[in-house]
């Protein structure tokens, strides 16, 4: 994109050979992170036809290092815009450190009604932690807790099987990056939202075999996510 004056002379170039901004995005960074966990799991058999299992997963990790701090620079290219706030980095190095210990578990229960149709319930508890992006980055450390509890009935004979389940799932806090333009210096920035999600569901999944050489399978599932009260560090929305 060329600028020319009114006897056709060139000004300038907005940008360079095609170039509209050089180094919109720049990271870089150390990290070093180490994640134990120790576990548990068990199942109980409560009566002939009532089944209990859980489990339980305790886990710490912690994450040193740092990232990089960066400043918009003018590259001294006169003719082009192009260069004219280009990131790199200072020589400043700023230290992060990430750690956690949480505890995932999960319990369900089995109850055969007949030899043909069973019902079950299960509730679960899960996190995903913060990882290596959050130390070498500026992208703020969320820890998501997935909560999941969900029923249903299943149903298995000869030549047909089905199975229902009813669930509900919700994620809190819930984190999402978005990735913006500023407009004040054409830079790329990355605003983090935090907020919650929850998704409430139906799945159903069924197999019919007439015969042994042909059989129908096929499942679906329905599931009206919806997220809910995002807002950003600079209390956007």
């Amino acid at each position: 994109l060329v600028a020319y004056d009114a006897g056709g002379q060139v000004l300038g170039r907005v940008t360079d050979n095609g170039v509209l901004r050089y180094s919109s995005t720049l990271n870089g960074g150390e990290s070093t992170v180490t994640q134990t966990s120790i576990f548990l799991a068990d199942t109980w058999k409560l009566a002939p036809q009532t089944t209990l299992d859980f489990g339980a997963r305790r886990s710490g990790y912690r994450g040193d290092g740092y990232s990089k701090n960066t400043a918009r620079y003018d590259l001294g290219n006169s003719t082009t815009l192009a260069d004219n706030s280009t990131l790199g980095f200072t020589g400043v190095n700023a230290p992060r450190s990430i750690d956690g210990h949480p505890t995932s578990w999960t319990v369900g229960i089995n109850q055969e009604v007949t030899p043909t149709l069973g019902a079950y319930a299960r509730a679960s508890v899960a996190y995903r932690l913060p990882g290596e992006i959050n130390i070498y980055t500026f992208a703020a450390p969320t820890t998501t807790k997935a909560q999941q509890y969900e029923a249903g009935l299943k149903y298995s004979s000869l030549p047909f099987s089905a199975f229902a389940t009813v669930f509900v799932s919700q994620f809190k806090p819930f984190a999402t990056t978005v990735a913006e333009i500023d407009p004040a210096t054409g830079t790329i920035a990355n605003q983090v939202f935090i907020g919650n999600v929850k998704s409430p569901g139906i799945e159903i999944e069924f197999s019919w075999r007439p015969i042994a050489a042909f059989s129908l399978d096929g499942s679906a599932t329905y599931s009206p996510a919806k997220s809910g009260n995002m807002v950003s560090a600079a209390g956007n929305q």
